[in-house]
Order: C-alpha cells, then structure tokens, then sequence
C-alpha cells in the first residue's frame, strides 16, 4: 500500500476514534447539565406553586387552579390524590386520566423530597421532563403536584453541540489529510532523491 493511502485510512480511522468520544461525553455533560438545571427551576415553582394550592377535598376549582399556574410558567399543571386519582391536570380532563401511583416520578415523590422521569408522551407526542413533589398538610401526605416540561430546548440544544461536533471531526480529518499527503510527497521526494544518490554512487559517479 502507498504512503499516502496509508496516511489516509490511518486518519480515517483516528478521527472517529477521538471524536466519537468526545462528542458522546460532550453530549452527556450538557444534557445532564441543562435537565439539573431545568429540575433546579421547577422545584423552586413547584414549592411556591403547593404554598397556594387551594385545599384537594371537593375542590371544583383545580382545574381552573392547573390552568392559570400553566399560564404562568408553561409547564403542564397535574394535581394528583395520595392513591392515584388526577384531581386536576391543565391540558386534559381529569375524568379521562389513568391512575398515577405507577408513574416513576410519583414512585419517588412517594419516599424522597421530589421524583423526576423523562419520557414521551403520547399526549403532546414529545419527550417531556416530569416532576413531582408531595403535598403535605401537618405531616400528613395528601397528595402530589406534578410539573411536566417539554425537552424541546435541550434536545435543540444537543442537536446543534453534535452537529458541530460533526463538523469539526470532518474538517479534522480534512486538514489532517491534506497535512499527510503534503509530508507523503515531501518524504517520498527524499527518499527518490536518496536512491538516485546511491544509484550513481553506485556506478561510480560522484559528481
């Protein structure tokens, strides 16, 4: 194989191998980045929004409630009984709601400060961060308030950071070949002029 072709699959394969890498840790740091922030932001609402919560028991006005929280802060609003039940949720009847005991953020509500899950929704067909916090009464649990955030922003946001990733690593391997082939040609000229040098040494020639 010549010089040059082996200066090209060599970095062929060296700048995915760095890239890869880089671009997948890159990604991962900022996505955990954005969604710890991202819970930061929501905890804070979530603790002012259950400080105003108007009492669950026979409350016809949650809904109402959900739906003027959601102006305020885009979240979708979901109000959640301590066995499941949806009392209230901002974008959707509560009649027509599943229980929520089950749901993952809930699960973790149930024993820590907060829980938190990202996944789709089939209802706005998009990856959505969930959040939930309990809501007590004098130590008493009596049921959950839930924010859900679409990932929009961040999911963009990653988009961009692997494109350019993937620019960059092109551009890399570009540059990297470029910069091969031009010392392959340099060596290679050495190289001949060397041989032609013994060549006429060889035959006596030493002028």
């Amino acid at each position: 194989m010549k010089l040059s072709r082996k200066i090209i699959v060599f970095y062929a394969v060296l700048i995915p191998l760095v890239f890869l890498p880089l671009g997948l840790y890159l990604s991962t740091s900022v996505k955990n980045y954005f969604v710890d922030r991202l819970e930061e932001s929501l905890l804070i609402q979530s603790r002012m929004i259950v400080d105003g919560l108007p009492s669950l028991e026979k409350n016809k006005n949650l809904d109402v409630f959900a739906a003027s929280i959601k102006a305020k802060t885009n979240a979708r609003i979901t109000i959640i009984s301590r066995d499941g039940t949806v009392l209230a949720d901002s974008d959707k009847p509560s009649t027509v709601m599943d229980n929520h005991l089950q749901r993952p953020e809930i699960r973790k509500a149930m024993v820590k400060s907060s829980g938190r899950s990202i996944r789709y929704s089939d209802t706005v067909k998009k990856n959505l961060f969930y959040l939930a916090v309990p809501i007590m009464d004098n130590g008493e649990l009596k049921g959950f308030l839930r924010l859900a955030y679409p990932m929009t922003d961040i999911e963009n946001a990653l988009y961009a950071i692997r494109e350019k990733i993937i620019l960059a690593s092109f551009l890399a391997l570009a540059v990297s070949i470029i910069i091969g082939l031009y010392l392959s040609g340099s060596i290679t000229r050495r190289i001949k002029t060397v041989a032609e040098a013994s060549k006429d040494i060889a035959k006596g020639n030493f002028h």
